[in-house]
């Protein structure tokens, strides 16, 4: 299990609500940051979550392909976070 799935395994979120984040994030992530804040995760969790990304960027890619996201769309959002659009 990776370590983002080991953090977000103690608040019982569905996995369907974690797919639908791990689709948003791909597709409009301003949407997912919305879909976060519903999830109303506790400020010391998502300290906890935000430092495993941190220490270990991949988990985020193991957490996505955990859950069934295939690995288009994680490459998708390596691309677009490796290569933001310019404005």
């Amino acid at each position: 299990m990776s370590q983002i799935a080991e953090i977000i395994k103690q608040l019982n979120i569905p996995e369907e609500k974690l797919k639908e984040l791990a689709e948003a994030l791909n597709s409009n992530p301003m949407a997912a940051m919305a879909l976060v804040q519903e999830l109303n995760i506790p400020p010391q969790v998502m300290q906890q979550l935000m430092a495993t990304v941190m220490a270990n960027p991949a988990a985020v890619v193991e957490f996505a392909k955990s859950l069934g996201v295939s690995d288009e769309a994680v490459q998708q959002v390596q691309d677009r976070l490796q290569n933001p659009p310019k404005s």
